[in-house]
């Protein structure tokens, strides 16, 4: 039962870090830089 549940625990973080990293590919695809509140208007132009 233990190890089920960690096996369930890890994957679910697993699944969660690959949303993650999907999401900010193809949304943000150029986000290497930290955000800040005034680079809205940066981004708005591209």
């Amino acid at each position: 039962m233990t190890k089920t549940v960690r096996t369930w625990v890890i994957s679910a973080i697993a699944i969660l870090l690959a949303v993650i990293g999907i999401y900010n590919v193809v949304v943000d695809p150029e986000a290497d830089h930290p955000h800040h509140p005034n680079d809205s208007h940066e981004e708005s132009h591209l």
